[in-house]
């Protein structure tokens, strides 16, 4: 776990990691804590591309990545995941229901299908080539959010649908 906290704070740091975030990351932290830190700083890391599809290829076993929603090249499906981040050619099906929430966050050329049931709330960040492909049913809610005039949403009847492209624009 050293080298690896090492090798990703020493990044983080030469991408502009700001003094607080590298007081925090002060000592090593485990695979689930480096995975909560990277989801609490998303902007950072969707703005640097950082980690990158190979290094969490080439770190961390697909069995983790799948438990901490984190798809990369993947094919699969999941249930209410409270974050998601989708990266590569992923192709992921995720369903929320009840009262489930979640935020998802897609990158690069993947695709995304998602249906929300009964109260359930979901906010995607679409990023780069994404495609979205959402559905909600009751009374649940889905909004998409476009950084990129290259996503396509392919969206059923009263998803909001939102044009962001200055997301994370300096």
């Amino acid at each position: 776990m050293d080298k690896l906290n090492n090798q990703l704070r020493e990044k983080a740091i030469s991408l502009g990691l700001c003094a607080d975030w590298q007081g925090m990351w002060n000592e090593n932290w485990d695979n689930d804590k480096l995975a909560d830190m990277m989801y609490k700083g998303i902007d950072f890391c969707i703005k640097n591309r950082y980690p990158s599809k190979e290094f969490f290829l080439e770190n961390f076993d697909l069995e983790f990545l799948r438990r901490r929603c984190i798809f990369v090249n993947d094919k699969r499906s999941t249930n209410n995941p409270a974050q998601s981040l989708i990266l590569g050619r992923s192709d992921i099906k995720v369903r929320y229901n009840g009262y489930g929430s979640g935020v998802i966050f897609a990158l690069d050329n993947t695709s995304v299908t998602l249906t929300a049931k009964n109260r359930s709330f979901v906010i995607v960040h679409a990023f780069d080539n994404a495609v979205i492909k959402a559905e909600k049913f009751d009374v649940a809610k889905i909004v998409v959010l476009k950084h990129s005039p290259d996503v396509i949403v392919i969206a059923g009847e009263d998803v909001d649908v939102k044009e962001e492209y200055d997301y994370l624009k300096d």
